[in-house]
């Protein structure tokens, strides 16, 4: 997984090879677990993310 950002400044998740995981719709990506979870903020809020492969 590597971090993708767009022009507005928000970051998403893409596969090695391109494949878009997580849209760039995150204010901050806070922090990727070995069993899929990302912790993410978004419009000032925490949550997790489940990546699903």
């Amino acid at each position: 997984m590597t971090f993708n950002q767009s022009t507005v400044g928000q970051y998403g998740l893409i596969t090695c090879d391109g494949k878009e995981i997580l849209p760039p719709i995150c204010d901050n990506i806070l922090s990727v677990s070995a069993n899929g979870m990302v912790l993410v903020r978004v419009n000032g809020k925490y949550g997790y993310y489940e990546v699903k492969e």
